[in-house]
């Protein structure tokens, strides 16, 4: 009998015995957040960005702590000061600015203890140009520029190169070739082509052996599709398509050997929806929303068991400086599974009746059928109440949200 079977198998048991066990209905909740949280994470706000609101940064991770430069604001600024961010103290430090033009769309990864920024567009065209940083010595160095002009592209690397794709280069067009910076040499070659339609804005990153890329634009559309390059033998193959709509410029991080990816655009929204992809299971499945809907150039990055997202733009001129920390709550992770910080919430097995306790006045919840269809949107709570009524609903599996404040956690109810 596989997990799940078995825990609903004990549920279905222990609603049967409650008549003669009343206390047994808690017992139930609690079964039904450990099955509900394997998969699922909570988003938590952090400390705003200490610099301007802005989107299109980039961003990369060195020694346990966060960095973030360049992007694009308000008035047509673009930006070249680096900021650290210290997830111990939850303090952001202003470091050397990048040496070269303030721009946005650049890329940027990371080999050993260095970081490589560079490409890029501002008001006066595309970039070339490459920059190592020391964290170490808050030091930039100018390194062998990019082939080509470039802006929109998705970087990722392995334990000694770092890998550039996409994005429009000097003739205006997209580009499959793969490029690949050798630090050793210090010198650009390129690998094997992208498989996928040429195109601009995907996101990519990478684990210990593999590189993924996701989503893109190209010529009014909007991709979803969804690939693993492999460093060690410099092969791509395509894997199951993102679950969510087409989309460009999404964030995304790795974490706990899993893919999360979310946010972004396309022509009918901005994208708030998350989701987790299995490796092992080649296998998609819906996660917490994102908590705002600046969700347009959003930089992503993980360190250690947590990750962050933030920054960001809604429509063309409102620019984000908020930064969210995400952590996934399994059965190891009890304050993410029990507390939720202000929300615990359970549903009586078989029925529309959860149960809700909270430290929060207000709770606002929404209802996804599993393909994501939007069945109640931000409905209250009130503020005396300790459970909610869920419409009569057909058989299957559905997904409820609850936010209180910053807080966001899901549950996922069985009809």
């Amino acid at each position: 009998m596989e997990n799940n079977d078995f825990l609903s198998y004990l549920c279905l048991n222990l609603i049967q015995m409650k008549k003669t066990k009343p206390f047994l209905l808690a017992s139930i909740g609690l079964l039904s957040v450990q099955v509900v949280h394997a998969q699922t994470g909570v988003w938590t706000a952090k400390a705003d960005f200490s610099a301007s609101a802005r989107a299109s940064a980039s961003s990369f991770v060195l020694q346990g702590k966060a960095y973030v430069c360049l992007g694009a604001g308000s008035g047509n600024a673009y930006y070249k000061d680096l900021w650290q961010y210290d997830p111990t103290t939850d303090k952001w430090t202003q470091k050397a600015d990048f040496p070269g033009a303030g721009r946005a769309e650049a890329i940027a990864f990371v080999i050993d203890s260095f970081a490589y920024v560079g490409t890029g567009i501002s008001g006066s065209g595309s970039y070339s140009d490459m920059y190592r940083y020391s964290a170490g010595a808050n030091k930039w160095t100018a390194i062998a520029d990019f082939p080509d002009t470039r802006r929109a592209a998705g970087a990722f690397a392995s334990g000694t190169s770092g890998y550039v794709l996409g994005g429009l280069g000097s003739s205006g067009s997209p580009t499959k070739t793969l490029h690949a910076y050798d630090p050793a040499t210090n010198k650009w070659s390129t690998k094997a082509d992208f498989p996928g339609v040429a195109r601009s804005y995907m996101t990519m990153l990478n684990s210990g052996s593999l590189g993924f890329a996701m989503g893109g634009f190209h010529a009014g559309t909007y991709y979803k599709d969804f690939y693993t390059y492999d460093f060690s033998s410099n092969t791509w193959t395509k894997k199951a398509d993102f679950t969510g709509d087409n989309r460009v410029a999404p964030a995304a991080f790795y974490l706990n050997d899993l893919v999360f990816i979310g946010n972004g655009r396309n022509p009918s929204a901005h994208k708030q929806d998350w989701f987790t992809y299995d490796i092992t299971k080649n296998q998609w499945t819906q996660n917490t929303n994102y908590p705002l809907n600046s969700t347009y150039g959003c930089i992503g990055l993980s360190i250690g068991a947590k990750a962050y997202c933030g920054l960001g733009l809604n429509g063309t001129t409102s620019f984000s400086k908020k930064v969210y920390e995400f952590s996934i709550a399994s059965a190891s992770n009890t304050e993410a599974l029990v507390a939720l910080n202000t929300i615990h919430a359970y549903q009586v097995y078989g029925t529309g009746n959860i149960i809700v306790q909270r430290n929060a006045t207000a709770v606002v919840y929404s209802l996804r059928d599993i393909n994501g269809r939007l069945i109640l949107r931000n409905q209250k709570m009130e503020h005396n109440s300790s459970h909610i009524e869920l419409p009569a609903l057909s058989n299957g599996v559905y997904l409820l949200e609850l936010k209180a404040g910053n807080t966001v956690m899901i549950l996922k109810v069985y009809i």
